[in-house]
């Protein structure tokens, strides 16, 4: 029921409450506030957006009040892109509002091609090695100084030697 001011409420619950006809009397608690976080990859679990999203917008979270601490995955839609979703979140009105204001947060789940673990979790991040090519490493190439992208990387130019190759030019 809607009330004009909270006397006139007060007044009809315990009118409701003294009658002692068995009605049970709750105030209305506000509902969470829904988010869309749009075109997240659809590999990623719910803990895990749950997880990027408090790790990489600790700002938002910081002198919450544990209450108000409250962000759910409720469904995901699904998008054009059959690789990608939107997730819809449920978060507390104090949340909702400081993630508005922002005007945007930051979710990026990135994994590896090769496995299914994170950057944190890669042994080889881990270590500090220097990221290799996967082509060089299958041609079991003594050196890995180049970049991804070198044109001195030998198994490149030799891939534009092929494609050069195959195509005639006039």
């Amino acid at each position: 029921m809607g009330f004009g001011s909270p006397g006139e409420r007060d007044k009809v619950k315990k009118k409701l409450a003294g009658d002692g006809i068995g009605l049970v009397v709750e105030d209305v608690k506000n509902r969470d506030l829904l988010l869309v976080l749009k075109a997240v990859l659809s590999v990623n679990t719910d803990v895990d957006i749950v997880k990027a999203l408090r790790n990489q917008n600790m700002d938002l979270f910081r002198d919450l009040d544990p209450g108000d601490d409250r962000n759910l995955i409720k469904y995901r839609k699904r998008t054009r892109n059959p690789h990608t979703v939107h997730v819809v979140i449920g978060t507390s009105p104090t949340l909702w509002s400081r993630i508005t204001r922002m005007g945007s947060v930051h979710v990026n789940l990135q994994r590896p091609l090769w496995g299914l673990h994170h950057k944190a979790e890669c042994a080889e991040w881990v270590a500090g090695d220097p990221p290799t090519r996967r082509n060089c490493k299958k041609a079991k190439l003594e050196s890995f100084e180049h970049n991804a992208f070198s044109s001195s990387c030998p198994i490149r130019k030799r891939w534009d030697e092929l494609a050069r190759s195959a195509v005639s030019y006039c």
